[in-house]
């Protein structure tokens, strides 16, 4: 309420974070917690930022890899925060890569207990944000299916297969040849309420048209 349109015009820029480790978009929306901003570089690193006067209080450099693909931009389309409990610690949470990722917020470094020193193999690489659902995380990866994490210990719990495999229902009406693609490009949305999660999915490739998918659709 204390920025409306008749005000709007007086705003007046306060500070400017350069990274000065590249050039390119970032289409990551950062989080702000307890007065410190959280978000990506185009530099392959995570900073935090004080929220007040922009300066940088610590940088978590992540590996690069040979080849760079769209799954390899930290944290590419957000993070989230996980304020721990009594006997885990908060953390930061962000895919890079084919890994979760969970940072300390106070320091950067990786939370040793999440997973295998502090990242947890995402199978399908990450880019969407997550939502956290008591302490598990659920997430969608970039190259199909959707999964949820234990968020104290980075242990995978379920996955669900956006096409479906033997065995799983509606695998008999997937025709053709063609088994890519349906992924959620835009996260998903959790009904805390009904316990439920809802992803928006993609079409299979070829995604302009239907040739060879002769089934019902049901994913």
């Amino acid at each position: 309420t204390q920025i409306n349109r008749a005000n709007v015009g007086t705003l007046r820029e306060v500070w400017r974070y350069h990274s000065n480790d590249g050039h390119g978009n970032i289409q990551c929306n950062p989080i702000v917690v307890d007065g410190v901003m959280f978000g990506p570089t185009v530099g392959r690193a995570l900073v935090a930022l004080d929220a007040t006067t922009g300066a940088e209080l610590w940088r978590r450099p992540l590996e690069t890899p040979a080849r760079i693909g769209l799954e390899d931009a930290p944290a590419r389309r957000g993070l989230v925060y996980w304020p721990g409990d009594s006997q885990h610690e908060a953390r930061v949470v962000f895919a890079a890569g084919y890994w979760l990722y969970a940072a300390a917020p106070k320091t950067g470094k990786l939370v040793a207990e999440f997973g295998e020193g502090g990242r947890s193999p995402l199978p399908t690489g990450g880019t969407a944000t997550g939502a956290i659902w008591k302490d598990t995380y659920i997430v969608s990866g970039l190259y199909g299916d959707i999964f949820s994490f234990d968020l104290r210990t980075g242990k995978q719990l379920w996955r669900f297969h956006t096409i479906p495999r033997a065995g799983d229902f509606g695998a008999d009406t997937w025709q053709g040849s063609v088994h890519e693609g349906v992924n959620c490009w835009g996260g998903l949305g959790l009904d805390v309420e009904r316990a439920t999660v809802h992803a928006a999915i993609g079409a299979a490739r070829p995604d302009c048209i239907g040739v060879e998918r002769l089934g019902d659709n049901l994913y």
